[in-house]
């Protein structure tokens, strides 16, 4: 134990606590929820940080407060060694501890949440907390111990992440046999620009369409944005639309009422899902330790 950096005053949990909230939240007034005393308190705190490291560790800007290098390498201690505290003090409690698990909409709806049942077999001693985030909120949510681990693009993996690969997403055209016969084609690309598509407006997959798209020729008759792929499955099962959907989807479709395409448009592309998760994080933590084979068991490929 180091007794030189107890003795210095101006160190604390709460003031520890409160420059973590100011980070998360992007400033003072953000972190205090408007409450102008709130706000001169946590100012007062982050500065007795700041006197007791002899170093900034925020940076006003524009629109709030971001952290400086020192204040980032500060953020990542914090977390890491608060969320080991109170794992200890929820084991010490008697209590289960929480395995903290982020994806999308889509992989928690057809990946993860079919195979919850065994995970809750396999680790009986823990409860599940499963998130969905935006791929730009997930990596950031396991390198700061807000998330054990992270289902996301191969991609998106970042040097302080590792990763394992999980499965590869790829993607097909879902459509109701009646509805398919009124297009009156088999043709797979006059089939997007006949049949009535709900997409996703955005993201990597719908750029990736409309620039393959773009390269044959070829017009999707996209008639209703939807927010995520299970919206547009819902979709598909009310007769009236047809969607590109990922493959795992089919698990949701009669095979007898639901025709499930090819999409030869999309050529060779895929989404290459990995489990992701905090390696620093994961060798001290016993609930993370048990958590990650079963994961890569019970959802991979």
């Amino acid at each position: 134990m180091n007794s030189e950096l107890l003795q210095k005053r101006g160190l604390s949990l709460e003031r520890l606590d409160a420059f973590c909230k100011i980070v998360l939240a992007g400033g003072l007034s953000q972190a205090a929820d408007g409450h102008a005393g709130r706000v001169a308190q946590l100012s007062r705190q982050v500065r007795d940080l700041e006197e007791f490291f002899g170093v900034e560790l925020l940076l006003r800007t524009g629109r709030g407060m971001v952290p400086t290098e020192s204040g980032e390498e500060l953020f990542r201690i914090i977390r890491h060694d608060l969320r080991l505290l109170d794992d200890f003090r929820v084991k010490c409690a008697g209590q289960p501890g929480v395995i903290r698990i982020t994806a999308g909409n889509s992989v928690i709806h057809w990946c993860l949440g079919p195979a919850l049942g065994d995970l809750g077999k396999r680790l009986p001693d823990f409860h599940l907390d499963v998130r969905a985030l935006r791929t730009f909120e997930r990596v950031p949510a396991v390198r700061n111990h807000e998330c054990d681990f992270a289902i996301v693009r191969r991609e998106a993996l970042t040097p302080q992440l590792k990763g394992k690969p999980l499965i590869t997403m790829h993607y097909r055209l879902f459509v109701r046999r009646d509805l398919l016969a009124k297009a009156g084609t088999k043709d797979a690309n006059k089939l997007l620009e006949k049949l009535p598509l709900a997409l996703p407006p955005e993201g990597d997959f719908r750029l990736a369409l409309d620039r393959a798209a773009d390269r044959q020729q070829v017009r999707p008759k996209v008639v209703l944005h939807v927010t995520s792929f299970t919206m547009a499955a819902r979709a598909v099962h009310t007769g009236h639309y047809a969607a590109i959907l990922p493959h795992v989807a089919a698990r949701d479709f009669d095979g007898k009422e639901f025709a499930i395409l090819p999409v030869p448009l999309l050529g060779t592309y895929a989404q290459h899902l990995h489990l992701a998760w905090n390696p620093s994080f994961v060798r001290v933590s016993q609930a993370a330790a048990k958590a990650r084979p079963a994961l890569m068991e019970l959802l991979g490929e």
